[in-house]
């Protein structure tokens, strides 16, 4: 007769807890070392690294960065993921951002990559597996902040990706979460829940061209992008409290000027409530 759920639960946490050093220091490690979206690439090798340390199978370069590592029971039953985002937010007044890139761990990612690394090591060295059945796939994927828009666009003009607004999405795409059953996923917060819902996200890139004209002698000649962007903008924002609350529906925009001749105008659009 094995032993029991909670008796294995607790030697699960015992193994974590072991493992308490070793997991504040890769913690800290990733927190002063953020990279942005689909550009993960050291933070992806040291995510292997812990993963080979561990003895695990796994795959890498996943939607560019994604790391996917299996622990298997060899005994029939479900496939559980538990993720960790491998990206930081800008935020270049943090003070442990990378001066170069403004990148900073602000949003905690580098706490859910040592939860999912933790819950690889606790089920390993606590020696359970041979209590269940099934899978765990410990999944570190990119690019869940929509941040560098123009970067994300190159990469799909070179074929790298097909969709730029996040990680999961590509990794969908490509079928990598077509082996999982159930995904289990931590974030930090100032509040302790166990289900929260939030809004899909997509993101539209519009650029108004224009044409120079001499402001005083031929303004007739030329066409003002400016003027059309804004005109856009204000329409669109004039729909903004139109949205029943019940949709959940938020519209923000951002207009970043490009050069004289051309405006740029990025909107998202959460377009449902998932859970």
């Amino acid at each position: 007769m094995g032993i029991s759920i909670w008796e294995m639960k607790q030697k699960v946490c015992k193994a974590v807890d072991e493992r308490a050093n070793d997991l504040i220091s890769m913690g800290n490690y990733l927190f002063h070392n953020p990279e942005l979206g689909f550009k993960e690439f050291n933070t992806a090798a040291f995510i292997s690294q812990q993963i080979e340390q561990m003895g695990l199978p796994y795959k890498k370069g996943l939607a560019i960065t994604g790391v996917k590592a299996y622990i298997d029971t060899g005994k029939p039953g479900p496939t559980v993921a538990v993720l960790g985002e491998l990206d930081a937010v800008i935020c270049p007044e943090h003070p442990a951002a990378n001066k170069e890139t403004g990148a900073a761990h602000c949003c905690g990612h580098h706490a859910q990559l040592v939860n999912m690394l933790g819950v690889g090591m606790g089920l390993l060295d606590s020696g359970i597996l041979q209590e269940l059945c099934g899978r765990v796939i410990l999944f570190a994927t990119p690019a869940e902040e929509p941040f560098e828009a123009e970067y994300r666009a190159k990469l799909k003009e070179e074929g790298k990706l097909k969709f730029t607004c996040g990680g999961k999405q590509e990794l969908i795409r490509i079928g990598e979460f077509d082996d999982i059953d159930l995904a289990l996923f931590v974030h930090t917060g100032t509040q302790n829940v166990m289900r929260i819902t939030s809004n899909a996200f997509i993101s539209k890139r519009v650029i108004f061209s224009g044409k120079e004209a001499h402001a005083g002698n031929a303004p007739h000649l030329g066409i003002n992008a400016l003027n059309a962007a804004t005109i856009a903008w204000t329409a669109i924002n004039s729909l903004r409290e139109t949205f029943i609350e019940e949709d959940y529906v938020r519209v923000h925009g951002i207009m970043p000027a490009l050069s004289q001749k051309s405006w740029k105008m990025k909107v998202a659009v959460p377009q449902s409530s998932v859970i």
